[in-house]
């Protein structure tokens, strides 16, 4: 008895899942939601990308480490070898 309530389930289940899966929802956004969420979006970038520029020229101290920072990720590594005396 339980394992029948079981597989009904199941496949109740599974006919609902596939139900909603052959749905299609054809949904367009207004072009001005299109709009404002871009123009959101690269202001939203903008503002990230200018906030490091600002804090470089309101704090010579954070300056510094980012110039140390950067200095330290692309500067030429040196190759260490081994000298040896013949």
């Amino acid at each position: 008895m339980i394992w029948h309530n079981y597989t009904y389930n199941i496949t109740f289940l599974t006919q609902l899942v596939d139900s909603l899966l052959s749905q299609v929802i054809l949904y367009k956004w207004p072009r001005w939601v299109e709009i404002c969420t871009f123009v959101s979006h690269f202001l939203l970038a903008l503002g990230a990308s200018v906030n490091i520029l600002l804090y470089c020229s309101c704090d010579k101290r954070f300056f510094v480490v980012v110039q140390k920072t950067l200095k330290a990720w692309y500067a030429p590594k040196k190759k260490y070898t081994r000298h040896t005396k013949n």
